[in-house]
């Protein structure tokens, strides 16, 4: 069997698959697992997690991911997910102690923990890194390894850039600041010997951000007139209640809106190589499934939750492509950074990933 640090994946564009104008052959991405799998999984892992006092969390992590990555299918071979779950614990002790020694500070010494703030945030650039290296690491297809080469150098730049950007110019380009993070993970992946590039632009993601805020300030009104008068004008309270209801439903149209363009931005935009890579996600199709994934979870009382994730997971998957040019033709190389688990850990809290769990 070949090992998957000495693989060599060669693919001849497939005869059951037509070329288009350019000449690329399109790939689409499929998944075929199901809500039932998926539930017993986490709710298995769910009943663990909690009789372990939160230790097999990092198993449960490694098992829904495997699941996820293992029925994600592109041209007839799944992904695989292949993290290790004694260092994703390791990984989450360290997080936990450190950012619970921030928390602890605050009881002592506002002082220390404002210290404690200070030190966490400037580390994010560090945290993005690492859990980025770590998950491309131990991502793979067809036996052939991701990998991510980006400095804490780098990311830092990225950082200080996107911040300067959003204070002078009062938070109107804060939207650069999360392109720039976002351009910097993408091109500093890679599929063995085949480099990440990234076609999306600043302008394109400044778009996305001012067109989902129109959306909100024209929904906010009519959500908010709506909420006052199915709140009912004879209580104070009934009123203040039917606007937060009507406010929150215009934020969640926006957010719905903004995820969608987001999604298609970023996984729309990349190269892999000579292949590109396109997304055609849809406002009113996301904002769907957000609704009603919504609703099933607060009827079920968060019972639904597996197949939500699985529902939008299953959508996500199925509306992205890869445009191969021509025969794909790699082999894997070692990773100049292979995470740690402890900037994993701290990365979940952050919330930046480009997999698929």
């Amino acid at each position: 069997m070949t090992n998957a640090g000495d693989a060599i994946l060669f693919l001849d564009a497939p005869a059951n698959h037509d070329r288009t104008a350019e000449g690329t052959t399109p790939l689409p991405l499929s998944f075929t697992g199901s809500a039932g799998e998926y539930f017993r999984i986490w709710i298995v892992n769910l009943f663990l997690a909690v009789i372990t006092l939160g230790i097999y969390s990092a198993w449960a992590k490694v098992r829904s991911r495997q699941y996820l990555y293992r029925h994600t299918w592109l041209d007839g071979a799944s992904f695989d997910y292949l993290a290790d779950p004694l260092k994703i614990l390791k990984g989450r002790i360290i997080a936990v102690t450190v950012l619970g020694s921030v928390v602890f500070a605050q009881q002592y010494s506002i002082a220390l923990y404002l210290v404690g703030i200070a030190v966490v945030l400037l580390a994010t650039p560090w945290v993005t890194v690492k859990a980025l290296g770590f998950n491309a690491r131990n991502s793979a297809w067809r036996n052939v390894r991701f990998s991510f080469h980006g400095t804490t150098g780098q990311a830092f730049l990225e950082y200080l850039k996107g911040l300067g950007i959003a204070v002078i110019t009062l938070g109107i380009g804060a939207s650069l600041l999360r392109w720039r993070v976002t351009r910097f993970a993408v091109v500093s992946h890679a599929f063995g010997k085949l480099p990440f590039r990234f076609r999306t632009t600043g302008s394109e993601y400044f778009a996305a951000h001012f067109m989902a805020g129109m959306v909100g300030g024209m929904m906010m009104p009519l959500f908010g007139l709506i909420g006052f008068f199915v709140g009912g004008i004879d209580t104070e309270s009934r009123r203040e209640v039917g606007l937060m209801v009507g406010f929150g439903a215009a934020y969640f149209v926006m957010f719905a809106f903004l995820k969608a363009r987001l999604a298609s931005l970023v996984w729309g935009g990349m190269d892999i190589g000579p292949h590109r890579l396109s997304a055609t996600l849809t406002f009113w199709r996301v904002l769907w499934l957000q609704a009603t994934n919504l609703v099933a979870i607060a009827c079920t009382l968060g019972l639904a939750y597996p197949w939500a994730k699985l529902r939008y997971h299953r959508y996500l998957v199925s509306q992205i492509t890869l445009h191969a040019s021509g025969p794909l033709f790699t082999e894997s190389v070692p990773s100049t950074n292979s995470g740690g688990a402890t900037g994993d850990a701290l990365g979940e809290i952050v919330g930046f990933d480009l997999g698929f769990g």
